[in-house]
C-alpha cells in the first residue's frame, strides 16, 4: 500500500472513502473484436486497456458476462463511460465485457438462462485472454445481478487462471429467491422475460415500456462496419427460450421447464456449488437487506461455500445506487457512494491480483443494522449472542411473550386481494435497481389481518431469520400466505421490516438435505413434498421470513400483518374464490413468530 486506508467503519475495517494507492493511468482505449468458441459460435467481447499502456506491460484482466448488451449505440453521441471500467483501467487493469451466447452481439441460442454452454464459453474466454500479449496470466470476473452470476460460475470453470471473483445482488436459488419465493410465482419474473426477449431482438425499452428511441441497438463489433454481422446473430437469438416462457407453468423445483428436459433446480447458482468450491477462487459477494432475497442468498453462501472470502449485507436498492433504510428519508445519500464503493472492491481485487496487504480479514460478514444505521461484522452466522425469543398471537390480535391463556381460540380473515406492497418494492428494484420504498403501511394493514405488541421496553435487536409458525384453516386447499413484520412508532407510523411467503402446497417440512444451510424449516418444493390443505382443518404452515437486521426502539411496537396476496408483486393464489382463513391463537394450537435478538449491551 502507499498510503493509510481512510474507512466508513474503522473499527471493523469496512468501506473504503478513497482508493487505497493512486491511479496510474488516465483514460482507456477499446476494440471490439469477435471471439470464436470450439463449436463455432462466436461471441462479442469489448476489450477495455488503459490508455498509454507501454510495450512490455502484462495486466489482470477482469471479465463480465452479461445479458444485457456489453454496450450500446446510441442515435447521438458516445454512451456514458462505464465507472467500472473508467476506474479499473486507471489503476492497471483490463476490463472484458461479453455478451453471452445468444445475446447481445453474440452468435448462438439461449435455451435457458445459464445453460451449462455458458460455463464452457467462460473457459474459453479465459484462455483467450491468457493468450492476449497484454495479459498477466491473472482472470477474475465481476457482475451485478445477472453479471454476478456470471461472475459466480467463473469458479465453476476451475480455471487455473481465475483468481478472484466480486459477485453481488445475485440469486443461489432462483426459485426461492425471486422467480417463485415461498412457492409463489413473482410477477417480476413474467416482466423480466418479456423484457430480455426484446433486447435478444434487439429491441431496448424505456420507462414507459416503448422503444428507448436514444439507442440504435446493442453495439455491433469493429469489423461489422454494415452491421450485417449483427442482424445474423440476433437472426440465431429467434431460437431463444426466454424466462416468462420457461417458468410460465413452473410449481415445483424438481419440474422440468417448458420446452426443456432440464428441472428448475439443475439451473441454479447452489446446483454448481461442488466445482464452484473445488475451484478455491475467492468470492466477494454483496446483497441488501431491502432487495429481494439476496440477503439470503450472501448468508447462505457465507455459511455454506467454503470459497466465501467476505461477505457484505447493506441497505440499499438492487446494485447500490439508492440508500433504503426505512427509517432514513427516500432519497437519503449512500453513506458509502458509488465511487467509495469501487474503492472498496480494488481492496479486494488488489489482495488477490498485485499481492497487496489491503487490510481485508478472511471469512468476514459485513452487515448494516436499519434503524441503529451502524455497519458490524462478524465472522459467524447467526453472530454471538442471537437467540431466539417467541412472541405469541393472542385473541383480539396481541402479540405477546407470553403463551394465551384461552385454550382454543382463533381469528378470522377473509382475503383482501387489492392488498399491495406498492411498485416501489424489494422485488421491483430488481428491475433496474430502482429504489426501494414501502410508504406507511398503516392503510394497507386495514386490508390486512394485524396483530400487535405492547410498546417495547427497551431497544430490540432484530437480525437474522425470524420464524413463524402459523397454524391456519382455509376454506381453500391451496393459497398462498404472506407475513409481514413492522415496526409501529408512537404517532402510529407503520414501517415495513421484511416479508415472509409461503404457498400452502408447499408447506410440507422435509426431511431431505437441503443443498446449502437453511435458518428455519426446511421446504423443498418438490413434487412429492406437495401437501394441499384440507379445507376447514387447522395445518401448521412454517414461514421463514426474509433475513433482516434492524433496531427497534423502546416504546415503539411489534406488528405481524397477514395477507393472502399481494397484488403489486405476485400472481393471485388461489386463481378463483375468496378464500375465508382461520387463524388459530389458542394455546391447544398456538400461531407464534421466533424473533432473532441480539441483547443491547
Amino acid at each position: 500500500m502507499t498510503k493509510t486506508i481512510k474507512l466508513l467503519e474503522e473499527s471493523i475495517g469496512w468501506g473504503a472513502l478513497e482508493p487505497h494507492r493512486q491511479p496510474e493511468f488516465d483514460g482507456f482505449d477499446t476494440r471490439s473484436v469477435y471471439v470464436p468458441m470450439p463449436d463455432g459460435v462466436r461471441l462479442a467481447v469489448e476489450v477495455h486497456l488503459p490508455r498509454g499502456l507501454e510495450p512490455g506491460r502484462s495486466l489482470p484482466a477482469l471479465l463480465f458476462r452479461t445479458r444485457y448488451w456489453r454496450e450500446v449505440e446510441m442515435v447521438e453521441g458516445e454512451p456514458p463511460v462505464n465507472p467500472f471500467v473508467a476506474f479499473f483501467t486507471s489503476f492497471g487493469y483490463a476490463i472484458v465485457r461479453a455478451d453471452v451466447r445468444g445475446t447481445g452481439a453474440s452468435f448462438g441460442t439461449m435455451r435457458h438462462e445459464w445453460q451449462p454452454k455458458d460455463t464452457e464459453d467462460a473457459y474459453d474466454l479465459v484462455d483467450w485472454i491468457i493468450s492476449q500479449p497484454w495479459s498477466n496470466g491473472k482472470v477474475g470476473a465481476y457482475g451485478i445481478s445477472y453479471p454476478g452470476t456470471t461472475a459466480e460460475l467463473l469458479a465453476e470453470t476451475c480455471h487455473p487462471a481465475a483468481k478472484a471473483i466480486w459477485a453481488t445482488y445475485f440469486e443461489l436459488d432462483g426459485y426461492t429467491d425471486l422467480a417463485l419465493p415461498g412457492g409463489v410465482p413473482c410477477l417480476f419474473i413474467d416482466a423480466w422475460g418479456q423484457h430480455t426477449a426484446l433486447l435478444d431482438q434487439n429491441v431496448r425499452l424505456g420507462e414507459d415500456s416503448q422503444p428507448d428511441l436514444r439507442f440504435v441497438g446493442v453495439k455491433p463489433v469493429d469489423e461489422d462496419k454494415d452491421r450485417t454481422l449483427l442482424k445474423a446473430a440476433v437472426a440465431e437469438h429467434k431460437n431463444n427460450v426466454n424466462a416468462h416462457i420457461l417458468l410460465g407453468d413452473v410449481v415445483y423445483k424438481d419440474q422440468t421447464m417448458t420446452g426443456t428436459n432440464v428441472a428448475v433446480s439443475q439451473m441454479a447458482v447452489y446446483s454448481r456449488r461442488e466445482k464452484i468450491e473445488r475451484s478455491s477462487v475467492p468470492v466477494d459477494i454483496w446483497g441488501s437487506w431491502m432487495d429481494a432475497n439476496t440477503p439470503d442468498t450472501v448468508i447462505r453462501h457465507f455459511t455454506s461455500f467454503n470459497n466465501t472470502g467476505r461477505a457484505v449485507i447493506n441497505a440499499w436498492s438492487h446494485g447500490g445506487s439508492q440508500f433504503c433504510s426505512p427509517f432514513k428519508p427516500a432519497g437519503s445519500d449512500l453513506e458509502l457512494s458509488l465511487e467509495n464503493q469501487l474503492s472498496e472492491i480494488l481492496r479486494f481485487m488488489d489482495a488477490h491480483f498485485m499481492d497487496a496487504d489491503t487490510g481485508i480479514p478472511e471469512k468476514t460478514l459485513y452487515y448494516y443494522t436499519m434503524g441503529e444505521e451502524k455497519w458490524k461484522s462478524t465472522h459467524v452466522w447467526p453472530p454471538q449472542g442471537c437467540a431466539m425469543q417467541r412472541w405469541y398471537l393472542k385473541p383480539g390480535r396481541g402479540l405477546s411473550r407470553e403463551m394465551p391463556d384461552e385454550q382454543a381460540a382463533s381469528e378470522t380473515y377473509r382475503v383482501d386481494y387489492s392488498a399491495t406492497t406498492g411498485e416501489r418494492n424489494r422485488w421491483w428494484t430488481e428491475m433496474g435497481g430502482g429504489p426501494v420504498v414501502y410508504d406507511d403501511r398503516a392503510e394497507q394493514d386495514r386490508k390486512l389481518l394485524v396483530f400487535e405488541s405492547e410498546p417495547l421496553e427497551e431497544d430490540m435487536e432484530i437480525t437474522g431469520y425470524p420464524v413463524f409458525n402459523l397454524q391456519a384453516a382455509s376454506t381453500h386447499t391451496d393459497g398462498a400466505f404472506f407475513v409481514y413484520l413492522e415496526d409501529v412508532a408512537p404517532d402510529g407510523r407503520v414501517t415495513y421490516l421484511t416479508e415472509g411467503i409461503l404457498r400452502a402446497l408447499h408447506r410440507k417440512v422435509s426431511d431431505k438435505q437441503p443443498p446449502y444451510k437453511v435458518f428455519g424449516p426446511y421446504h423443498s418444493y418438490e413434487r412429492e413434498d406437495a401437501q394441499p390443505l384440507t379445507p376447514g382443518e387447522i395445518a401448521t404452515l412454517p414461514i421463514t421470513l426474509i433475513p433482516i437486521s434492524v433496531l427497534v426502539r423502546k416504546g415503539h411496537r411489534l406488528r405481524l400483518a397477514l395477507a393472502g396476496a399481494d397484488a403489486s408483486a405476485f400472481v393471485r393464489l388461489p386463481a378463483e374464490g375468496d378464500p375465508l382463513i382461520t387463524v388459530s391463537c389458542g394455546a391447544e394450537q398456538p400461531s407464534w413468530i421466533d424473533l432473532p435478538v441480539i441483547p443491547r449491551s
